[in-house]
Protein backbone atom coordinates (compact mmCIF):
# COMPACT_ATOMS: atom_id res chain seq x y z
CA UNK A 1 0.00 0.00 0.00
CA UNK A 2 0.69 3.72 -0.71
CA UNK A 3 1.83 6.22 1.63
CA UNK A 4 -1.02 8.42 2.53
CA UNK A 5 -1.46 11.99 1.05
CA UNK A 6 -2.30 15.23 2.22
CA UNK A 7 -5.52 16.65 0.89
CA UNK A 8 -3.27 19.63 -0.15
CA UNK A 9 -0.58 17.35 -1.78
CA UNK A 10 -3.28 17.03 -5.22
CA UNK A 11 -4.95 20.33 -4.63
CA UNK A 12 -5.43 22.48 -7.89
CA UNK A 13 -6.75 25.52 -8.67
CA UNK A 14 -7.43 26.54 -12.42
CA UNK A 15 -7.92 30.01 -13.95
CA UNK A 16 -9.78 30.91 -16.63
CA UNK A 17 -11.29 33.49 -18.96
CA UNK A 18 -14.95 32.59 -20.28
CA UNK A 19 -15.01 33.39 -24.16
CA UNK A 20 -17.66 33.68 -26.72
CA UNK A 21 -17.27 30.48 -28.60
CA UNK A 22 -17.48 29.00 -24.98
CA UNK A 23 -21.30 30.47 -24.57
CA UNK A 24 -24.60 30.77 -26.47
CA UNK A 25 -26.30 33.63 -28.08
CA UNK A 26 -27.12 34.86 -24.29
CA UNK A 27 -23.82 34.74 -23.23
CA UNK A 28 -24.08 32.65 -21.11
CA UNK A 29 -21.60 29.78 -21.08
CA UNK A 30 -22.72 26.21 -22.12
CA UNK A 31 -23.19 23.50 -19.10
CA UNK A 32 -21.48 20.95 -21.42
CA UNK A 33 -18.22 23.90 -21.46
CA UNK A 34 -18.31 23.89 -17.64
CA UNK A 35 -18.25 20.38 -16.97
CA UNK A 36 -15.08 19.97 -19.97
CA UNK A 37 -13.49 22.61 -17.55
CA UNK A 38 -15.05 20.66 -14.29
CA UNK A 39 -13.35 17.03 -15.26
CA UNK A 40 -9.79 18.72 -16.73
CA UNK A 41 -9.56 19.69 -13.34
CA UNK A 42 -10.83 16.86 -11.57
CA UNK A 43 -8.31 14.59 -13.93
CA UNK A 44 -5.14 17.01 -12.38
CA UNK A 45 -6.32 16.52 -9.23
CA UNK A 46 -6.55 13.04 -9.68
CA UNK A 47 -3.29 12.00 -11.54
CA UNK A 48 -1.47 13.80 -8.62
CA UNK A 49 -3.30 11.85 -6.13
CA UNK A 50 -2.39 8.41 -7.60
CA UNK A 51 1.32 9.77 -9.64
CA UNK A 52 -0.58 7.88 -12.68
CA UNK A 53 -3.15 7.34 -15.05
CA UNK A 54 -6.45 7.98 -13.84
CA UNK A 55 -9.95 7.15 -15.12
CA UNK A 56 -13.21 8.70 -14.18
CA UNK A 57 -16.31 6.88 -13.17
CA UNK A 58 -18.43 8.97 -12.52
CA UNK A 59 -19.49 12.40 -12.68
CA UNK A 60 -22.12 14.32 -10.58
CA UNK A 61 -22.56 18.48 -10.83
CA UNK A 62 -24.90 20.88 -9.99
CA UNK A 63 -25.21 24.15 -11.50
CA UNK A 64 -26.03 27.35 -9.29
CA UNK A 65 -25.63 30.48 -11.28
CA UNK A 66 -24.55 30.49 -14.70
CA UNK A 67 -21.25 31.30 -15.63
CA UNK A 68 -20.89 34.27 -18.76
CA UNK A 69 -19.12 35.80 -20.98
CA UNK A 70 -15.84 37.87 -19.93
CA UNK A 71 -16.26 36.36 -16.31
CA UNK A 72 -13.40 35.38 -14.37
CA UNK A 73 -13.79 31.41 -13.94
CA UNK A 74 -11.81 29.97 -10.91
CA UNK A 75 -12.29 26.12 -10.76
CA UNK A 76 -10.68 24.37 -7.27
CA UNK A 77 -10.41 20.45 -6.96
CA UNK A 78 -9.48 18.63 -4.25
CA UNK A 79 -9.60 14.95 -3.04
CA UNK A 80 -12.46 14.32 -0.49
CA UNK A 81 -11.74 10.46 0.18
CA UNK A 82 -10.26 7.30 -1.11
CA UNK A 83 -12.35 4.31 -1.22
CA UNK A 84 -9.79 1.29 -1.85
CA UNK A 85 -9.87 1.37 -5.69
CA UNK A 86 -11.78 4.69 -6.32
CA UNK A 87 -11.80 7.93 -4.50
CA UNK A 88 -13.98 11.14 -4.93
CA UNK A 89 -12.56 14.49 -6.27
CA UNK A 90 -14.88 17.75 -4.96
CA UNK A 91 -14.40 20.80 -7.44
CA UNK A 92 -16.28 23.76 -6.83
CA UNK A 93 -16.61 26.20 -9.80
CA UNK A 94 -16.63 30.22 -8.62
CA UNK A 95 -16.98 33.38 -11.26
CA UNK A 96 -16.73 36.76 -10.90
CA UNK A 97 -17.59 39.49 -13.53
CA UNK A 98 -13.97 40.62 -13.40
CA UNK A 99 -10.66 39.94 -12.03
CA UNK A 100 -10.59 40.91 -8.15
CA UNK A 101 -14.96 41.48 -8.22
CA UNK A 102 -16.64 39.33 -5.57
CA UNK A 103 -16.94 35.58 -6.34
CA UNK A 104 -20.16 34.03 -7.03
CA UNK A 105 -20.41 29.97 -6.69
CA UNK A 106 -21.52 29.02 -9.78
CA UNK A 107 -21.41 25.11 -9.39
CA UNK A 108 -20.26 22.60 -7.44
CA UNK A 109 -19.44 18.73 -8.61
CA UNK A 110 -18.18 15.63 -7.29
CA UNK A 111 -16.11 12.91 -9.62
CA UNK A 112 -15.35 9.33 -8.93
CA UNK A 113 -12.16 8.41 -10.32
CA UNK A 114 -9.80 4.95 -10.43
CA UNK A 115 -6.18 5.06 -10.13
CA UNK A 116 -4.85 2.99 -13.47
CA UNK A 117 -1.93 0.66 -13.54
CA UNK A 118 0.36 -0.06 -16.64
CA UNK A 119 -1.68 -2.53 -18.03
CA UNK A 120 -4.94 0.29 -17.48
CA UNK A 121 -6.82 -1.77 -14.97
CA UNK A 122 -8.01 -0.47 -11.54
CA UNK A 123 -5.38 -0.53 -8.83
CA UNK A 124 -5.60 0.74 -4.82
CA UNK A 125 -5.67 4.55 -4.62
CA UNK A 126 -3.11 6.31 -1.79
CA UNK A 127 -5.18 7.06 1.64
CA UNK A 128 -5.59 10.30 2.40
CA UNK A 129 -4.37 11.89 5.36
CA UNK A 130 -6.77 14.32 7.07
CA UNK A 131 -5.16 17.18 8.64
CA UNK A 132 -8.39 20.04 9.34
CA UNK A 133 -11.89 19.49 11.10
CA UNK A 134 -13.05 20.59 7.67
CA UNK A 135 -11.56 17.98 5.75
CA UNK A 136 -13.18 15.63 8.21
CA UNK A 137 -16.31 16.84 7.44
CA UNK A 138 -15.89 16.57 3.77
CA UNK A 139 -14.80 12.65 4.70
CA UNK A 140 -17.49 11.90 6.04
CA UNK A 141 -19.97 13.55 3.45
CA UNK A 142 -18.41 12.00 0.65
CA UNK A 143 -19.39 8.66 2.69
CA UNK A 144 -23.19 9.67 2.84
CA UNK A 145 -22.92 10.11 -1.03
CA UNK A 146 -21.38 6.59 -1.77
CA UNK A 147 -24.03 5.17 0.56
CA UNK A 148 -26.89 6.70 -1.02
CA UNK A 149 -25.50 6.14 -4.36
CA UNK A 150 -25.25 2.17 -3.34
CA UNK A 151 -28.45 2.19 -1.95
CA UNK A 152 -29.83 3.31 -5.18
CA UNK A 153 -28.05 0.86 -7.36
CA UNK A 154 -25.57 3.37 -8.56
CA UNK A 155 -21.61 2.86 -9.03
Amino acid sequence: MSCPKRVQDSQVETELLAFPADANTMGIVYGGKILYWVDMTASLVARKHCDGAVATLRVEFDFVRPVRVGDHVRLTGFVTRTFGRSFEVEVQVHASSSLGAEERLAGRGFLIFSCLDESGRSRPAPPLSLESEEERARWEAAGRRRELRESLGAP
